[in-house]
């Protein structure tokens, strides 16, 4: 195990200067990558019920490694639960972003599709190309990946609430 100062590697040079931090695009903790727009599964982040979490910046400010996190909530997990109303993959976004520690993000579950939190329309799209798949050339969730299909839970976003 590495201690604390080692755990946290920058992979690319800072992209800017902002208000005194040092923004960047990626950094790997405890050998697992995280790259900003990634969303990940918040299960014990503090103050918040189990979530989805999309990383927005990844910075270094007063030697501090931080990471501003737009937050996610499936309707269960809120106070009033899931009404008839909602969609099956439905989350509610928080108006504002959090700032957390890099060390409190969660390690991922390999065995777990990775969250992606999409507009209603782009999930429409996605779940139209999925249902009428034949044999067709696909337009991939992400250009990186072409398998990437089967490797993301797909949710939509409609409305922002407080929680």
């Amino acid at each position: 195990m590495l201690d604390a100062d080692e755990a946290l590697i920058c992979l690319h040079e800072p992209t800017t200067e902002r208000h005194g931090a040092m923004h960047f695009r990626s950094c790997t903790i405890d050998t697992v990558e995280y790259k900003c727009g990634e969303f990940v599964r918040c299960a014990n982040l503090a103050g918040y019920p189990e979530c989805i979490g999309e990383i927005k910046a990844l910075y270094e400010l007063d030697k501090a490694k931080l990471c501003d996190l737009t937050i996610y909530v499936e309707p269960e997990h809120l106070k009033d639960g899931r009404e008839p109303s909602h969609g099956r993959d439905e989350v509610f976004a928080r108006p504002s972003e959090v700032t957390i520690n890099c060390y409190e993000l969660p390690q991922r579950q390999p065995e777990q599709p990775k969250p992606m939190v999409v507009s209603y329309r782009q999930y429409c799209r996605i779940q139209a190309e999925r249902k009428f798949d034949v044999g067709r050339v696909q337009i991939p969730l992400t250009e990186q990946d072409p398998e990437s299909r089967d490797k993301y839970r797909v949710f939509f976003v409609r409305d922002c609430i407080h929680f």
